[in-house]
C-alpha cells in the first residue's frame, strides 16, 4: 500500500468514526466541535504522512472567476475630527493637492471598478446618491470630504449610476478603557499607550505635509498598517481577573469591520464585480484580512496601483 493510499485509509477510517458518534448526538449542538475534530484529522494525518495539506475545501472553495476587492485607505480630507489620534491636514481644494489628487485617481481607476463602496451607512444611500445624481448632472460642487473627491469623482467618470454605502457605525468607548487600567493599575500599559500615541499623532504630522502620493503609499503599506493595528491587541490587554473591558471595546472593531466586510460582499452580484472600498486608514488590516480568507472574494492589494510612474505592478 503507497504512503498515498495509507492516508486515505487512515483517515476515512477516522471519518466513519467520527460519523458514527455524529449520529449518536444532536446535529446543532455537535456540529462546530466535530467540525473542528474534522480539520484536526486531515491536518495530523497529512503531517503524519508527509502530505500536502488539502488546496480545495467542497462546500467552501468555489470553482470559476471570483470577484475581486481592492480597499484603498485614506485619510479623512475634511478632518472631521473622529479618530482618537487626531492630526492636521491640508486643503484637499487647493490647486496642488488637486494636481496630486488627478494623479491618484489616474493610478485606482487604473484597477477598473464596477463598484465603489464608501465609508457612510447604507442608511444614507438615497441621500448620497442623490447628491451623486446631482452632481453628474452638473447642478452640484464637490465637498473636500474624500468620499466626493475620490469616490463621487472616479464613479463619474467611470459612469457608475450609484454609489455604495457599506459602512456600520460602532463607537469605541475609550473612556471605559482608559478608566479600567486606571482602576486596575495598570500603569505599564498606560505609559506605553501614552508613548505610542504621542509617536503615532507625529508621524501623522510628518505625513500631512509630504505629496498626497506618497502618504497614500504610507497609508496602504500592508506591512505598516498591520504592525500599527498591534495597537488594538495592547488596548485589549486591559482589564483583570473577570473584567475585560479592553478586550469587549476592541471586539467591537473587530465587529464593526467584519460588518463592513459582509455589506461589500453582499453588494457584489457577478464574478466580473471589481469593487474599490474606500475606507479610513485604520479600518485596512482588518478588512484586508476578512477579504484574504473570504471564499467568495479575490483580495487585491492597491500597494501596485501606487507605484510611482516606471514601476511595474
Amino acid at each position: 500500500m503507497s504512503r498515498h493510499e495509507e492516508l486515505q485509509t487512515r483517515l476515512f477510517t477516522s471519518l466513519h468514526h467520527f460519523n458514527n458518534i455524529f449520529l449518536c448526538t444532536s446535529i446543532m449542538k455537535n456540529a462546530t466541535s466535530l467540525l473542528t475534530l474534522f480539520f484536526a484529522i486531515i491536518f495530523t494525518l497529512s503531517g503524519s504522512a508527509g502530505a500536502q495539506t488539502p488546496t480545495k475545501i467542497p462546500g467552501i472553495d468555489q470553482d470559476g472567476k471570483k470577484p475581486k476587492v481592492m480597499v484603498l485607505g485614506t485619510f479623512h480630507f475634511d478632518n472631521p475630527g473622529l479618530d482618537y489620534i487626531k492630526s492636521s491636514v491640508s486643503d484637499i481644494l487647493a490647486a496642488p493637492q488637486q494636481k496630486e489628487l488627478r494623479e491618484l485617481l489616474d493610478k485606482i481607476k487604473a484597477f477598473k471598478p464596477t463598484k465603489i463602496a464608501i465609508e457612510a451607512e447604507p442608511t444614507l444611500s438615497e441621500r448620497v446618491n442623490a447628491r451623486y445624481a446631482r452632481y453628474v448632472a452638473g447642478q452640484d460642487t464637490l465637498r473636500r470630504s474624500e468620499s466626493d473627491q475620490i469616490a463621487f469623482r472616479l464613479a463619474k467618470e467611470l459612469g457608475h449610476k450609484a454609489l455604495y454605502c457599506v459602512d456600520v457605525k460602532k463607537d469605541m468607548d475609550f473612556n471605559a478603557l482608559m478608566q479600567t487600567a486606571q482602576t486596575t493599575g495598570q500603569t505599564n500599559f498606560l505609559r506605553r499607550f501614552q508613548q505610542a500615541s504621542g509617536f503615532i499623532q507625529a508621524e501623522l504630522e510628518k505625513m500631512s505635509k509630504m505629496p498626497l502620493m506618497e502618504q497614500f503609499r504610507l497609508h496602504n503599506n500592508l506591512q505598516n498598517a498591520e504592525h500599527s493595528h498591534s495597537a488594538y491587541l495592547l488596548m485589549a490587554t486591559v482589564g483583570k481577573d473577570t473584567n475585560y473591558t479592553g478586550a469587549n471595546v476592541i471586539a467591537g472593531w473587530y465587529e464593526r469591520n467584519l460588518k463592513i466586510a459582509m455589506n461589500v460582499i453582499r453588494i457584489i452580484d457577478s464574478p466580473e464585480d471589481r469593487v474599490l472600498v474606500l475606507f479610513g486608514a485604520g479600518h485596512l488590516p482588518l478588512l484586508y484580512h476578512y477579504f484574504k480568507f473570504s471564499p467568495d472574494v479575490e483580495i487585491v492589494n492597491v500597494e501596485s496601483y501606487l507605484q510611482p510612474k516606471g514601476m511595474k505592478r
